[in-house]
């Protein structure tokens, strides 16, 4: 037992310590709503000590040399330790690694069934145990769990009534409004990641400004950014999740364009310039986040067949893995391998408007042929398979079954604001742009969200 003792070490349980202070009073009230173990999880039951002859009879006469004298109580401290969920890890080989037998393993299993799903378990969730390693009975070893189930929920397993008992800890995650400003240098990309914006943000920001620039040709260093988005904060502080984007300008040139998003009374949400036009149109130009344009559409010099031919699309040249957006609405019509296109996507928009994507190096979730997509929806990932000599997106546009210049197709305005939509808009805009216009430029101004 000692070397089980030796092999752990001890550590503190996540968000629930498991050992009570010394000077902590002792509870019997059974309270399910705290944050802690109760106290039978705690306090081991220690051996009564052996009389003395003196307490045995206190009128008898007992020589000093021949007195007993009294030993401390021996207790058994509880032991905390923190276990990683591996690979193909379930909870009863958790608890088997720390000894637990199989009975006490389906015990908890079957007390978390009510409040948590077990099967749940992903690899490098962590897991607090509370041990008894002076247990002479293996059943007596288990004391309790921990388990951060989701961002603002834990779950613990406490021992009561010579059973198991669940019980659900609420966290209270906040919401706050972040305002974040760059400069650009080299790229949007690098920008955003520099000024700290989250990936998702990130992600969705390239997606606003798709529509109307060229990622490459129209942005230059000492170009500017503005994103207001929520993030949603743990009790601890730490981002569980960030988005959506509230509002988001670029400064081109000294240009400013600026973005809104707006909801509308029947839940669909769109994005608008100031003057409540839609930012939405048919198509995107620049289906993929942070690419260059690295060939254009028409005659050239093939790179592999060494011939002139038609190049039927524009190639964005990118990291191998970056996402690849579905450039409108539609129907997957293939998502397989083509020939020299290697990985391919072909989407039905219109009765006679397609697009269609090449070199994948695998294609999103979900994709095949059949399944309705929308504008900006993930559909695969930058590759160079098939006849390709790097990672680069090769991006078609079809119109009556004939190629044409993705750069130069024509696209019409989206849904517009009625006129008490429209004033709902701009007063809320103007809300927004004075929280901004507060915000110190470069920094982070957090208030909680209206």
């Amino acid at each position: 037992m000692a070397a089980f003792t030796a092999a752990i070490a001890v550590i503190a349980l996540i968000g629930y310590p498991l050992t009570r202070p010394a000077d902590a009073p002792v509870t019997t009230s059974g309270d399910q709503g705290q944050g802690q173990f109760s106290d039978a999880l705690d306090i081991a039951a220690a051996p009564s000590r052996p009389s003395t002859a003196a307490e045995a009879d206190p009128q008898s006469p007992v020589e000093p040399e021949t007195a007993v004298e009294a030993q401390p109580a021996a207790t058994s401290q509880p032991l905390s330790v923190v276990e990683k969920v591996r690979r193909g890890d379930t909870l009863a080989k958790i608890l088997a690694r720390v000894g637990a037998p199989p009975t006490q393993a389906a015990a908890v299993v079957e007390a978390l069934r009510k409040s948590w799903d077990p099967k749940s378990l992903i690899p490098g969730m962590e897991i607090g145990l509370s041990l008894d390693p002076e247990a002479d009975d293996p059943d007596e070893r288990l004391r309790g769990l921990s388990i951060r189930a989701a961002p603002d929920r834990d779950v613990t397993v406490e021992r009561r009534d010579g059973g198991f008992k669940a019980v659900v800890h609420n966290r209270v995650l906040t919401t706050v409004e972040t305002i974040l400003s760059g400069t650009v240098t080299t790229s949007l990309y690098k920008a955003g990641q520099v000024a700290g914006l989250p990936a998702e943000v990130l992600h969705q920001l390239f997606g606003l400004f798709a529509y109307d620039v060229d990622f490459q040709r129209d942005l230059q260093p000492g170009d500017r950014f503005n994103v207001v988005y929520d993030s949603v904060l743990d009790p601890d502080g730490a981002l569980v999740r960030a988005g959506p984007i509230k509002a988001a300008s670029l400064t081109l040139s000294g240009a400013i364009l600026r973005l809104y998003r707006y909801q509308f009374s029947d839940g669909s949400v769109e994005w608008f310039t100031p003057k409540g036009d839609s930012v939405k149109k048919t198509l995107l130009r620049t289906p993929v986040d942070g690419a260059r344009l690295t060939s254009g559409f028409g005659p050239r010099s093939h790179p592999i067949m060494g011939y002139t031919s038609q190049h039927m699309g524009v190639d964005f040249g990118a990291s191998t893995g970056t996402p690849i957006m579905a450039a409108g609405d539609g129907v997957v019509e293939r998502a397989d391998w083509f020939g020299g296109y290697g990985n391919y996507v072909r989407i039905k928009h219109t009765s006679d408007t397609a697009t269609a994507y090449g070199h994948m190096i695998r294609f999103a979730a979900g994709v095949k042929p059949g399944v309705r997509v929308k504008q900006g929806q993930t559909i695969g990932y930058v590759g160079s398979t098939g006849m390709s000599t790097g990672p680069h997106l090769h991006f078609e546009v079809h119109i009556g079954g004939r190629p044409v210049n993705p750069q130069s197709v024509k696209t019409m305005p989206g849904r517009r604001l009625d006129p008490g939509e429209l004033k709902r808009f701009r007063d809320m805009i103007a809300e927004i742009d004075k929280r901004r216009d507060r915000a110190v430029s470069g920094a982070v101004f957090n208030a909680k969200a209206p």
